[in-house]
């Protein structure tokens, strides 16, 4: 509010002058977790008790309905800026759908950088503050289109136009990158800046010319990790190979983004963090150029020389029992299923879990990887060989099956005999 924070959270600190009712945000940040432990879940539970704490204290109606809403919705922002895909129609139409107005939108927005800032050192960075601008922006562009407008219609018109005028940016810098720009579709080009569009038409040509692969990283300070881009040839296990690349150079992913252009060629792009959760390479900027050339060689299918990383030994962590789940929906985007699984996070899951989907024939078109603490939620957005969801039921029950049996494998590993008969807290609880 005061403007202390503006480095670190410019978009909370330019909207907090635009916040109608700075009262509201202040109560219900006081009163978002009051429902922890409550009937019915965490979110509904808050909702009561800070409707009733706010009738003590003689509220308006207006602003006890205001503070309720945001206590039950406080972390609905941050389950679609970080477990979706932005770029798909359905995800801003479904999250505008439940926000309603940019009133609750700013409100939204604030409240839910300050409950992950605050939870404690290091769990706020970069990289999420990107996500949260990336649904923000594309969620105020629906409301400027108009309360009555379909919000996902409203979505594909923003890409159809952001995509022709980037694609016309790009082809009057380059001529060269023409077939690049007219074979990738449109929610590639609302996903980077113009300069960042220039290098992957770049890196396609090299990828080209080179065996069938490129790559390149770059340290982005800004968003607390290094982004590695690869150029390659699509093909099967695309998406394994390169995770496992990583994983083997002690890199983690903490998100990745997928696209295959018309013309066969693959463009994936990794955000990873070394262990101790700084950009991957900024204390020796030599490792991210070796896991460049690694990523390259992965990319032409070229076996990898790193050894397989053993399951860590989870210490402290084992004490706390997390149950896998596994879910399917095909409700959540109008292309994909997204699969999301949930469990004790390791070295090595995203790469078990890709190859769980691969091996089912599905082919990813992007992944989003957070985490909490011991907890890892992964979210792929995945088509089967013909580009259609996954509907068949047995394939399913048996994708469901294989990816529980990844989760439950080091849950077993690090699961103590002696608190064997421990009663286990679901994976995906509200934080």
């Amino acid at each position: 509010a005061n403007g202390q924070f503006a480095e670190d959270h410019p978009l909370s600190t330019a909207i907090m002058p635009l916040i109608d009712d700075r009262e509201a945000l202040f109560l219900a940040m006081l009163l978002h977790d009051t429902g922890k432990g409550g009937a019915g879940g965490q979110e509904k539970a808050g909702a009561r008790a800070a409707r009733q704490a706010c009738e003590r204290l003689g509220l308006d109606r207006k602003r006890i309905e205001m503070v309720a809403w945001l206590v039950e919705h406080h972390l609905v922002m941050s389950d679609y800026a970080q477990k979706r895909d932005v770029s798909d129609p359905r995800t801003v139409a479904d999250f505008a759908r439940i926000v309603e107005t940019p009133e609750r939108l700013r409100l939204l927005l604030v409240l839910t950088v300050a409950d992950i800032r605050a939870v404690g050192p290091g769990v706020w960075n970069g990289w999420k503050g990107q996500l949260m601008r990336e649904l923000y922006g594309a969620t105020e562009a629906v409301f400027r289109g108009g309360r009555g407008s379909d919000a996902a219609a409203a979505i594909r018109r923003y890409h159809e136009n952001a995509a022709y005028d980037a694609r016309v940016r790009l082809i009057g810098a380059d001529p060269s990158s023409e077939a690049w720009a007219t074979s990738m579709e449109d929610a590639y080009f609302t996903s980077f800046t113009d300069a960042e569009i220039l290098t992957h038409a770049e890196l396609g040509r090299r990828a080209a010319q080179a065996g069938g692969a490129a790559a390149e990283g770059h340290i982005r300070p800004g968003l607390n990790a290094s982004e590695v881009v690869v150029a390659a040839t699509d093909r099967q296990r695309l998406f394994v190979d390169l995770a496992a690349a990583i994983t083997g150079a002690g890199a983690n992913v903490v998100g990745a983004r997928v696209f295959t252009s018309r013309q066969g060629q693959a463009l994936d792009v990794f955000f990873v963090q070394d262990v101790t959760g700084k950009p991957y390479g900024d204390d020796n900027p030599r490792v991210l150029t070796k896991l460049a050339q690694t990523l390259e060689a992965a990319g032409r299918g070229e076996a990898s020389k790193a050894e397989p990383r053993r399951v860590a030994d989870f210490g402290r962590a084992a004490a706390f029992t997390i149950t896998p789940t596994v879910m399917l929906d095909n409700e959540a985007s109008e292309a994909s299923t997204v699969v999301e699984a949930s469990g004790r996070d390791r070295p090595g899951l995203l790469v078990a879990l890709a190859r769980n989907i691969s091996e089912a024939g599905l082919s990813i078109l992007s992944a989003h990887i957070d985490g909490y603490g011991e907890r890892a939620v992964d979210a792929f957005y995945v088509v089967e060989a013909d580009g259609k969801k996954l509907t068949d039921a047995k394939k399913m029950i048996t994708l469901k099956a294989q990816l529980m049996a990844s989760l439950e494998e080091v849950e077993a590993a690090a699961t103590p005999k002696s608190r064997a008969n421990i009663q286990k807290a679901r994976a995906s609880v509200a934080r």
